[in-house]
């Protein structure tokens, strides 16, 4: 395992693991990630699950950009240490934000349901408990069977559980 980051929690949900880190990226990269995301034009484009009318804000990046947001290729370089079985690509990078009274619903990033990883970078300056904005990870009986806080910084890599979701912040994001 990469010496430079340290795994804060490992879960496990069934056979996929979840793993919090809240060391692999240095501040000026979680920064750098917090002035992008400032910047970002956020839209109401998606929606957690096809049948849901509650519309998310989201922001995708520039594909073409990608390759100079450092901070992307080191939470590349921190999941392939993670997960070493298969060779991981990027298939996507964008940015959810999260409002007060928006709803979110429990759903699967994999688009096709197949396998795949996904990293979810806390980008918040700061965050206190009692706004909520909670990730939770389900089983496949649809029980609630883990929780990661938001924390500036974190990091969260997971392989697909049969569901995940993440709880809408009160009153405050980013």
């Amino acid at each position: 395992m990469d010496a430079d980051f340290a795994i804060q929690r490992r879960f496990d949900i069934g056979q996929r693991q979840v793993f919090v880190i809240d060391s692999g990226l240095t501040p000026a990269m979680v920064a750098m990630m917090q002035s992008i995301a400032a910047r970002m034009p956020f839209r109401r484009t998606e929606t957690d699950r096809e049948e849901s009318r509650q519309r998310a804000m989201v922001a995708n990046f520039d594909e073409g950009k990608l390759d100079r947001a450092t901070f992307i290729a080191r939470i590349f370089d921190i999941a392939t240490t993670l997960f070493t079985a298969e060779p991981l690509m990027i298939d996507r990078v964008h940015l959810n934000n999260n409002f007060y009274c928006d709803m979110a619903y429990p759903h699967r990033d994999s688009i096709d349901g197949g396998e795949s990883v996904t990293a979810i970078l806390y980008a918040n300056h700061r965050w206190d408990k009692d706004w909520g904005g909670e990730t939770l990870f389900y089983d496949k009986f649809d029980e609630a069977v883990a929780c990661v806080s938001p924390k500036s910084g974190r990091l969260v890599i997971f392989q697909q559980p049969d569901r995940a979701q993440g709880l809408c912040a009160i009153p405050r994001v980013l």
